[in-house]
């Protein structure tokens, strides 16, 4: 079936869609690396990059959370600090330890390799560690203060 703009714009829905994603669980997970994108960050010397991961877990496909769903997916975000100058990736040491991470999931952390970002889509499997953080918010005395909302974020990336 090809797309029909129309009759996607103008199809009346009754049913309430949800309001937010269910969290991945917490966990080692089995995955692969969908894509990559990035974007400018909060500051001038760094970059954020967001990787898109499809779980190709039976067990994670079996949850009541993700039930009819064509694919697993979760997006996460590492910081990349890169040079004020030239915007490229900084080497120093213990900078970009996760995308290192990153790279060693996807077998391209391999010095004397030539390696680019892009590389990393349509790569794995890998196993990442997710853990569970609680969003926080400053009150009006400026401390962070939780609201009792999650967010799901990968810890490790490990090859297999």
């Amino acid at each position: 079936m090809s797309f029909d703009a129309n009759r996607f714009l103008n199809t009346v829905y009754t049913e309430a869609f949800d309001t937010k994603r269910p969290l991945m669980p917490e966990g080692d997970w089995r995955c692969y690396i969908q894509g990559v994108d990035v974007g400018a960050g909060n500051k001038e010397d760094t970059v954020l990059m967001r990787i898109t991961l499809v779980f190709d877990d039976e067990e994670l496909a079996k949850r009541p959370e993700f039930e009819g769903r064509e694919k697993i997916t979760m997006n996460t975000t590492i910081f990349i600090d890169v040079d004020k100058e030239t915007g490229l990736i900084k080497h120093a040491g213990g900078m970009n330890w996760q995308l290192g991470q990153v790279r060693a999931a996807a077998g391209q952390n391999n010095p004397g390799v030539a390696w680019n970002p892009n590389m990393l889509a349509e790569r794995g499997p890998m196993i990442v560690s997710v853990y569970h953080t609680e969003i926080k918010k400053e009150d009006d005395k400026g401390r962070k203060v939780g609201i009792g909302e999650f967010r799901d974020n990968i810890q490790r990336w490990t090859a297999i």
